[in-house]
């Protein structure tokens, strides 16, 4: 067990450094938030409130549909996943 949570931590942590390493993750473009927080509040609520909870429903409807039963709770937390990786790897 003390392996696999190293390496989760191991392929998180190469996975930042790639991206700052490549400029693909920049850090100057977060400063935004910090000179309107109202701006970074309301994306964030529709991100979580509306967009990631349609999204795993329509996943969680289209594995039940091909017959892959999958707990929502588990559908919601790989969309979150998914949302992450499509952000932190999109091609600027």
């Amino acid at each position: 067990k003390i392996l696999k949570n190293f390496l989760k931590i191991f392929i998180v942590a190469a996975t930042l450094f790639y991206l700052i390493q490549s400029d693909r993750l920049n850090f100057e473009k977060l400063t935004l938030f910090r000179d309107s927080p109202g701006t970074l509040l309301i994306m964030f609520s529709i991100l979580a409130l509306v967009v990631v909870p349609m999204a795993t429903f329509r996943w969680w409807l289209l594995l039940r549909a091909i017959d892959i039963h999958v707990e929502a709770r588990h559908t919601f937390v790989l969309t979150w996943i998914g949302n992450f990786f499509n952000t932190a790897l999109q091609e600027q």
